[in-house]
């Protein structure tokens, strides 16, 4: 039985850039942890939640229930998206409004908010 050269021979020596040519180094890219594992379940801690949602988004109280009534408040999963922006887009809102435009049967609930939306007070 052939017996192979020792380590340090000169054979091995010999071999070590043919080796190294043959040698290909390969990155992986460490995996993506997500949270969805480690996540807490979305529950409501407390049993008053679902009595309380109005007081959800009160700058008060928000701490509070985004704790303890997460589920009935919607503070589960991904943060909600920002509501939009409320603003009048005619200057003239404020004329209107005096001028009966806001509580008016005339104009359509659409055009009041396409127009006068925070002064009317429909956001």
């Amino acid at each position: 039985m052939p017996t192979s050269p020792a380590i340090g021979s000169r054979t091995n020596a010999q071999k070590l850039p043919e080796l190294a040519k043959s040698t290909t180094t390969t990155t992986v890219a460490p995996t993506k942890v997500t949270k969805s594992a480690t996540e807490q379940p979305c529950i409501d801690h407390v049993s008053n939640c679902l009595r309380n949602r109005r007081l959800c988004s009160h700058p008060r109280y928000l701490e509070h229930f985004k704790r303890n009534c997460a589920k009935t408040c919607g503070f589960c999963g991904s943060p909600a998206p920002p509501a939009p922006v409320c603003r009048d887009q005619s200057p003239s809102c404020r004329t209107f409004e005096r001028n009966g435009f806001c509580k008016s049967q005339f104009y359509s609930l659409r055009m009041k908010k396409m127009q006068c939306a925070r002064t009317c007070g429909l956001c």
